[in-house]
């Protein structure tokens, strides 16, 4: 069969579905979280974002801190992470680092920093007239204590500073995150070297949740 002029082949429509389908989600979700989810909730560093978040288990580096902050105390030597990414033309930028200073005998330190900010916004006062461009800005400042209870159990967590600026008005809010890493096997008692290859991990981010008040409600960002 000949396909006419102009016709769109036929395996066409499955492939925009296959390309478009990851997505629907997440249009789904900012649609119905309305703002409240922190535009740090998809978390930081390289090689754990590679891995598509799937980190709380194997965190053992810098950016530990922002996934599993346990994963604190299996960072070998200092170690200093430094990521920037700029949506040209968009007005998108996130800044993000960790310094991570391990110590034999009191588990390892890390300090963090995260900066979202948006800039070109339109504004509009009460008559829908425009009024210049406003800015977002969002950054967190996070310390972090992590330590081992031998070779099979790791404890961390982190306090965390929070504080958003939007059109005029700013707010600050603190919170915590908590993290557990274990080696089960280990536990178990099986003294095997392939024992230390089998990790699982809890993380608690927001145990405390930060609140934020930019006019008369508090807004929690979730995670």
């Amino acid at each position: 069969m000949r396909r006419g002029r102009g016709q769109v082949p036929a395996w066409t429509l499955p492939l925009l579905v296959a390309l478009l389908a990851p997505w629907g989600p997440l249009v789904a979700v900012a649609a119905d979280d309305g703002g409240s989810v922190s535009v740090f909730a998809h978390g930081a560093g390289n090689r754990a974002l590679a891995l598509g978040g799937a980190y709380a288990a194997v965190a053992d580096d810098a950016a530990s801190i922002f996934w599993n902050p346990a994963g604190l105390a299996r960072v070998p030597r200092r170690e200093l992470w430094a990521g920037h990414s700029n949506l040209i033309g968009l007005g998108f930028g996130e800044q993000a680092g960790a310094l991570a200073l391990p110590h034999w005998r009191w588990g390892t330190v890390a300090l963090a920093f995260r900066r979202f900010g948006v800039d070109g916004i339109d504004a509009r006062d009460e008559h829908n007239v425009a009024a210049g461009e406003l800015t977002d800005a969002e950054s967190e400042l996070a310390l972090g204590l992590a330590r081992e209870l031998g070779p099979a159990w790791s404890i961390g967590g982190a306090l965390k500073l929070r504080r958003q600026d939007l059109a005029g008005f700013s707010d600050s809010g603190w919170g915590c995150d908590l993290g557990l890493l274990a080696r089960p096997l280990l536990a178990a008692g099986v003294g095997a070297a392939w024992a230390r290859d089998l990790t699982v991990g809890l993380a608690l981010r927001n145990a405390v949740e930060p609140a934020i008040r930019l006019d008369e409600e508090t807004v929690r960002s979730e995670e």
